[in-house]
């Protein structure tokens, strides 16, 4: 029976065994599983590259970026340490500066220390009486103007100077309408300006004719009389003069508010030159060298700036003291 048996390896695939004709139809089953899974793992493969392409590429800019933050710290640490050097350089300048100026100014005080002293302080008692004598205008023109306008708020109330006030209106409103008016419209229709007209017949014929009649009456036609206008139309103000005689003046407040603009100024004026006499310039020099001494010479100016030019008065400066009540002026004189 051995050799008459005979084994075939193939049996269970044999093309007779009844389960043979299901061999191709199960490989065509896992076939298409087993393709998708490769190409599953080579998917994986190529997007585990391209991670590690991309971490190399954000590796490589990192590193790029911290390269150049170190350098920027370099530069940084060295530009610190250049202002540290330049400090130390200027200060090293400023001592020798102080050096030099504290043995210049040695020398100086010794050389022309007396004249100096002399001019300094010529300078200082300039300058410390014209902000002085400002400030004190200034109260002087303030309490002036205070005290009119109350006085003249009341003279307005009790009617004693409203007549006068209401009288002057009226006639300017006339003025304005039929005769001002018709100045300029004929000016701008015509172009004819007959404003010097008007003014000469006014000094012709009505300043004559108004004295005519000042000298028959004592009255005048074109103004009212000098106790009037001080009363008011003026604010009275008390003014002491250089010799110690105190005046009254009559002023507008107009001219009042001017004169405080005046007063300001000269305090304005004070400081600055207390200011440029304290602090050290071309005139220091000038004082150790004897020139320029006296307290009203302010060359040369302070640190080559020139100084302000003299004014001439203007009005109401030049005309203060036109309306001092010459009566009151001699009494203070007494």
């Amino acid at each position: 029976m051995k050799e008459g048996f005979t084994f075939n390896n193939d049996f269970p695939f044999n093309n007779d065994f009844p389960f043979n004709n299901d061999k191709e139809g199960f490989m065509d089953v896992i076939d298409p599983a087993l393709n998708a899974i490769q190409s599953l793992a080579d998917g994986l493969t190529v997007g585990l590259s391209i991670t590690s392409v991309i971490q190399s590429i954000f590796s490589a800019i990192a590193n790029i970026l911290l390269t150049g933050l170190q350098i920027a710290g370099a530069i940084l640490q060295a530009f610190a340490i250049g202002i540290t050097m330049f400090a130390t350089i200027m200060q090293a300048v400023f001592f020798a500066l102080g050096i030099a100026m504290a043995i210049s100014l040695i020398i100086m005080l010794v050389v022309g220390g007396k004249s100096w002293m002399k001019g300094f302080g010529a300078h200082m008692d300039c300058a410390g009486l014209e902000f002085a004598t400002g400030f004190q205008n200034t109260g002087t023109v303030l309490d002036v103007m205070a005290s009119c306008s109350w006085y003249k708020f009341k003279n307005f109330l009790n009617g004693s100077c409203t007549r006068y006030y209401i009288v002057d209106m009226v006639f300017g409103i006339l003025y304005g309408v039929f005769i001002e008016l018709p100045l300029i419209l004929i000016n701008a229709i015509f172009g004819i300006d007959l404003t010097p007209l008007v003014t000469m017949i006014w000094n012709i014929f009505m300043l004559p004719l108004d004295a005519l009649f000042f000298a028959l009456s004592g009255f005048h036609l074109i103004k009212w009389p000098e106790s009037v206008i001080r009363k008011c139309y003026r604010c009275e103000g008390k003014w002491t003069m250089k010799n110690g005689h105190t005046v009254t003046i009559y002023k507008t407040f107009a001219e009042w508010g001017q004169l405080l603009n005046c007063s300001g100024d000269q305090i304005l004026s004070g400081i600055n030159h207390i200011f440029t006499t304290l602090m050290p310039s071309e005139r220091w020099g000038a004082w150790f060298n004897k020139r320029h001494l006296p307290g009203y010479d302010w060359e040369p100016g302070f640190w080559g700036s020139s100084p302000p030019p003299p004014k001439k008065a203007s009005v109401p400066f030049k005309t203060a003291f036109d309306g001092v009540d010459a009566s009151k002026k001699e009494d203070d004189k007494k």
